[in-house]
């Protein structure tokens, strides 16, 4: 049995970034089944990218309303999580964007381990972030329930909404820092500055203290797509130098 079946949910807007977001999952979760959720509407790969990433691909017909917005999208989402649940037969899903990269799952694992049923992170702009977020089946099947029964505007984004419905249908929910800039202490979820994709300093750094990387910032920041890509494959490149470098400690250690 599959502990998580990961679902990145993806469109055009961010397809540079997508095969390093697999990467990244496949990395963190060898072994856990994982998920693209494409937009029909706007792909952002063909069937023959998709492929060589060895995930299952799905598109998905629902409107998402520019950014994952409104009732028929969250419906649509956690109809998809739920085919999903009941093929891989996963306790937990994990849902990620694209440009959010795992690189270090413990903290997720130890939710996993307290029972949580719900489990996101923070942001500048919101208490409930969309970046990462973890749901059990449980979590997954109420807030579906939820969103049909509801009143839900055709704007409402899908963080803040099925973060809010969570606390308020009384799901076991865990909400992680995502406010902190990494600085010298390891954070959960943080967004990082994507030009300095060449200072090896900083990307080390950044791959050794942060769990969950936000490398789509270049509206924020002024880089751009290639920056973001970059950024994306340093740290990659980053956290595997990193492993191996405690995988020879240890053995030294051991010797």
């Amino acid at each position: 049995m599959n502990i998580l079946h990961v679902h990145i949910v993806c469109h055009a807007g961010n397809s540079h970034l997508v095969e390093h977001a697999c990467r990244a999952a496949q990395r963190a979760w060898p072994g856990m089944p994982i998920t693209l959720l494409d937009d029909e509407h706007a792909p952002a790969v063909s069937p023959a990218a998709y492929a060589k990433l060895d995930v299952e691909y799905r598109t998905t017909g629902f409107a998402r309303r520019g950014n994952l917005r409104g009732r028929e999208c969250l419906r649509g989402l956690l109809r998809e999580y739920c085919k999903s649940l009941k093929r891989s037969q996963a306790t937990y899903i994990v849902k990620l964007d694209p440009d959010t990269l795992v690189l270090h799952p413990d903290a997720l694992q130890g939710l996993i381990f307290q029972g949580v049923d719900y489990a996101t992170h923070s942001t500048l702009d919101s208490p409930f972030g969309g970046g990462v977020i973890l749901m059990s089946t449980f979590a997954v099947h109420k807030l579906l329930r939820a969103v049909c029964l509801c009143p839900i505007a055709d704007n409402a984004r899908e963080d803040m909404t099925l973060g809010g419905l969570a606390l308020a249908t009384g799901i076991h929910t865990a909400v992680l820092d995502g406010n902190t800039p990494c600085v010298d202490r390891p954070v959960f979820f943080t967004g990082l500055d994507t030009a300095r994709h060449g200072d090896e300093s900083y990307t080390s750094r950044m791959a050794l203290l942060v769990a969950f990387a936000n490398v789509g910032t270049s509206q924020l920041t002024g880089a751009t797509r290639d920056d973001e890509a970059c950024m994306a494959a340093t740290l990659l490149h980053a956290v595997e130098e990193i492993e191996k470098h405690q995988k020879m400690k240890k053995n030294y250690e051991n010797q």
